[in-house]
């Protein structure tokens, strides 16, 4: 009897601990606890470790459904980011964490928008939250953040600003898209600086599709060809994460990949192999199937990666496809069949 008091006692001692990786809810208190815990990065070591926990959030990142605590997390996020006393890895851990999460904080991010853009990371270890946080962030927010994101652009006298906004409106609305809306905000546009800036995003190499009048004359560079490999062969409901294995042609480094779509739906991480031969690159379903959706269309067992590559030979967009062997859970596909569980 004492035996089995015994383990009782200890079993409802760790059964908080135990059940707090897998209950409904994430609190915003475990989340800022786990960020204060790796705010120290002074050695790859840590570096790693702040990797590994990030990479646990991640998986738990549809937990957060409470809207209080949702509410609690922005604030205390929009706080770091706020304050001259964050160091920059607590900055750019608050950026990623407003877009992982979904949450309610573009402005701040817009205020932000070039954190981390320009700084050295470890050759080979990419940081987790990713080289350019803010813009990241945004574009998983998606549609809520394309008002303010056209503010910095319209308000801006930075050039690479300017260049980084066009990625995230690319990225967000897609290249047709987003080139007719860049074209219709220039006709409403009535101050002629703002004008000039909003020209000057549509005539970048971002939007060189020559029907736009707007962007003058370019030379659509060259795509490059991706090889893609795509895993699991079956895509679960749960955990329902689709993972791609990126490599590009030979004098184009995976390491220079700084953004990366799947049927349209932006990734949530990328980090190379330990050889750095190929791009590792995760989406989530749920983000695939709302990107098709937009367009009319439905999951099926084929998918497209591309994306953007920055490297010594300038930028290029890239491209690739494969397929996998049936989506687990009723979805209607492209072709018009229901792929269920077989």
């Amino acid at each position: 009897m004492k035996i089995m008091l015994f383990f009782l006692c200890v079993f409802c001692a760790v059964a908080p601990l135990w059940a707090g990786s897998n209950v409904d809810d994430l609190s915003a208190d475990v989340i800022m606890q786990g960020l204060k815990s790796h705010s120290t990065v002074n050695s790859y070591s840590e570096l790693k470790d702040r990797q590994k926990w990030m990479n646990d959030l991640w998986l738990k990142q549809t937990m957060l459904t409470n809207e209080a605590e949702r509410i609690q997390l922005t604030e205390e996020l929009t706080q770091i980011l706020n304050s001259e006393k964050s160091s920059s890895e607590d900055k750019c851990a608050a950026a990623y964490l407003i877009g992982l999460f979904r949450l309610k904080g573009i402005k701040v991010l817009i205020n932000n928008f070039l954190l981390g853009s320009k700084a050295a990371l470890e050759p080979d270890l990419r940081a987790a939250e990713g080289e350019k946080p803010a813009q990241d962030a945004l574009i998983k927010i998606g549609e809520p953040a394309i008002p303010e994101m056209m503010g910095l652009i319209e308000s801006t006298t930075d050039s690479f600003t300017r260049e980084c906004g066009a990625v995230v409106i690319l990225f967000i609305k897609g290249q047709e898209e987003g080139a007719e809306f860049l074209k219709q905000a220039i006709v409403d546009q009535t101050d002629t600086q703002k004008k000039e800036n909003l020209k000057a995003v549509l005539s970048s190499e971002y939007f060189t599709d020559s029907k736009y009048e707007a962007s003058g004359p370019q030379k659509q560079k060259e795509i490059l060809e991706a090889q893609v490999t795509l895993k699991p062969e079956a895509l679960n409901i749960n955990p329902g994460i689709l993972t791609a294995f990126v490599r590009l042609p030979a004098g184009y480094p995976v390491s220079g990949i700084t953004s990366a779509t799947c049927d349209g739906a932006p990734c949530e991480r990328m980090m190379p192999n330990k050889d750095g031969t190929e791009m590792i690159i995760k989406f989530r379903r749920q983000d695939i199937e709302a990107a098709l959706a937009q367009i009319g269309e439905s999951l099926d067992t084929n998918f497209v990666v591309r994306g953007i590559w920055q490297g010594a030979a300038g930028t290029r967009l890239f491209q690739g496809a494969d397929s996998i062997k049936k989506i687990v859970g009723a979805n209607l596909s492209r072709s018009g069949r229901e792929e269920t569980n077989k």
